[in-house]
């Protein structure tokens, strides 16, 4: 099958990030590495090309996706409406931190699917039934509408980062160029852990893991810094320091390998007050 996932462009009006970053649609990639093996998969990244209905036609796909933050609600109902008078056929599912915290706002008749959650092993089992021709019952993490009636499933939590692919980073070759943050171009996304268990009050980054921290195996990390190319990396975590032993370790083995590349990330001032030797 044909798959297209979108990554959408912030409404005109609306301020955000990507005035001043771009980062790599690091959440398709996931996706795609989980069903390329069997299915036909574009990226769109809409923040760099704008003509959706020339790669809509020439491609033809079975499944559109797109992935949404908050800001990205509006516009993304409205494209999966132009999308479904493009081709009222195609099966359209959304995902992302929005569709996990509220998928309600996503309950659209434009929108066949909403996927909650971590999304690589729901994605690979839609397109099994999809493939099958098989209905959604028993199907974690979903919600959808059967003849008026509100289906929804509670999601299976992924608690092992590592039992997920590597991103298809060659799937936005094209864009790869582009991607940046302040100074720092051209800058590739890796990876190393999600969730946080503090609460702050002006966050919802923890809900996404029910408070949990999970990470990566600092290995398994570095393994994945080798396949890529570009010379800055944001470590695109929630909070990539709380585990201070696993990130002294994941230095160590950098170092020690030769992994010669500038890296970008986010920690909490107490934890590095805590570890004045990072400094």
């Amino acid at each position: 099958m044909k798959i297209l996932l979108i990554q959408p462009a912030k409404a005109p009006v609306t301020i955000g990030g990507d005035d001043v970053y771009l980062y790599e649609p690091l959440a398709l990639e996931y996706i795609a590495a989980g069903v390329t093996d069997n299915h036909d998969v574009k990226i769109f990244d809409m923040r760099l090309e704008k003509d959706l209905k020339k790669i809509f036609d020439e491609f033809k796909p079975y499944v559109v996706g797109i992935t949404a933050y908050t800001v990205n609600v509006n516009i993304v109902k409205t494209l999966f409406k132009e999308i479904k008078t493009w081709n009222p056929e195609v099966f359209t599912v959304i995902g992302g931190h929005h569709a996990t915290v509220s998928p309600e706002d996503f309950l659209d008749s434009s929108i066949d699917l909403i996927i909650m959650g971590e999304g690589v092993f729901a994605f690979q089992e839609l397109m099994r039934r999809l493939g099958k021709k098989e209905n959604f019952d028993g199907m974690k993490g979903i919600v959808y509408k059967e003849e008026g009636t509100i289906i929804k499933i509670p999601l299976e939590p992924v608690v092992d980062l590592d039992a997920l692919p590597l991103p298809k980073r060659d799937l936005t070759k094209q864009y790869r160029s582009s991607y940046f943050s302040e100074w720092m171009k051209s800058l590739a996304s890796i990876r190393t852990s999600k969730g946080c268990p503090f609460r702050c009050n002006f966050c919802a980054l923890w809900k996404l893991t029910g408070g949990r921290y999970l990470t990566r195996k600092p290995g398994n990390i570095v393994k994945e810094l080798f396949t890529i190319k570009e010379e800055f990396v944001f470590f695109a975590d929630d909070e990539s320091l709380i585990d201070a032993k696993r990130m002294m370790e994941l230095a160590r083995l950098i170092n020690e390998f030769g992994i010669k590349k500038r890296y970008f990330l986010y920690g909490r001032s107490d934890t590095i007050v805590k570890h004045p030797t990072w400094i």
